[in-house]
């Protein structure tokens, strides 16, 4: 009967998935996947956030990654249980990192880094905003794989502007050379946008100088 009730509860678990091209100064250079779902740990539901982003048929010459990213949080608070990331480019070791969750803490392996309640990092910003479940634009704190920053987000003509800044800068983090989307998307003095229409992120843009990176939902 037990057995019986998982495989039902599994059946009705909530998937949604979400294409985005992403664009280096208006070419195609990579696509990502964007899933939200629901996941069973210790009888418990979550949500599981999944991005996965590579370099498409052309880029793969140049510059070739694989990024693979996942963050599950409580549903009851928000709060980030687990975060991990397994990531390929050029010139860039290979990353490949898990949290540990010891005595109700989310800590990175083998430091004091942690990832403290009420924290988001950048995947669980982007659902919780798409969610309608963030109130407080003001006083946000993002944690970077241990690094921390501090967002407070604008809406001007339906889009919501991003404001990031980093707490301490002497905070390398987990990683002192991050993979190049994590670094790309907490670049300072970058404008950041983000549009949202139906519980859905229509589009991101990341504007610095004249570089510019866009991520256009396609399906």
């Amino acid at each position: 009967m037990k057995k019986n009730l998982l495989i039902l509860l599994l059946g009705i678990c909530y998937c949604n998935i979400d294409l985005y091209d992403i664009k280096w100064m208006g070419v195609k250079v990579a696509e990502c996947s964007a899933e939200v779902s629901d996941t069973l740990i210790n009888e418990n539901f979550f949500i599981k956030l999944d991005y996965k982003v590579k370099s498409n048929l052309f880029m793969k010459l140049l510059f070739n990654v694989t990024n693979h990213y996942t963050t599950i949080i409580d549903p009851t608070n928000y709060n980030i249980i687990f975060y991990s990331k397994n990531t390929t480019q050029p010139n860039l070791s290979n990353q490949i990192l898990k949290t540990d969750y010891i005595d109700q803490k989310v800590t990175y392996p083998g430091t004091n880094y942690i990832i403290n309640e009420n924290e988001k990092n950048i995947f669980s910003l982007l659902y919780l905003l798409s969610a309608k479940k963030i109130s407080d634009y003001d006083n946000i704190i993002l944690d970077r794989e241990g690094k921390k920053y501090k967002c407070q987000i604008s809406i001007k003509n339906e889009e919501y502007i991003l404001n990031i800044s980093e707490k301490a800068k002497e905070n390398t983090g987990f990683y002192e050379n991050t993979d190049i989307f994590s670094w790309a998307l907490f670049l300072p003095n970058t404008d950041k946008k983000l549009k949202i229409n139906k519980n859905k992120i229509e589009y991101c843009k990341f504007k610095k100088g004249l570089i510019s990176f866009t991520a256009n939902r396609v399906k």
